[in-house]
């Protein structure tokens, strides 16, 4: 679920952006709330990825790649506020 949650967030950012970049910055105001849904997104990701990668007897790769989107999806989040408040 991690995993998933991840890419979920990785795509959204991904058309927030082009989308951004596309329209000159001139975007609706929905595109804020639905960032705001993706980084609740990300964080219960990071949050799930984190109790999967501490299960004894389990592969550890897939909860590491899915903490790793999910890390990225928050920091490109708060590389968007920053350019935003820029």
């Amino acid at each position: 679920m991690s995993l998933v949650l991840g890419i979920l967030s990785m795509v959204s950012l991904a058309y927030a952006g082009i989308v951004s970049y596309i329209r000159q910055g001139e975007v609706p105001d929905k595109f804020g709330s639905a960032l705001f849904v993706t980084f609740v997104f990300a964080a219960i990701g990071l949050i799930l990825g984190g109790l999967a990668r501490n299960e004894a007897d389990k592969l550890k790769t897939i909860p590491t790649v899915a903490m790793i989107l999910n890390g990225l999806a928050i920091l490109a989040l708060g590389f968007f506020l920053w350019i935003g408040l820029n």
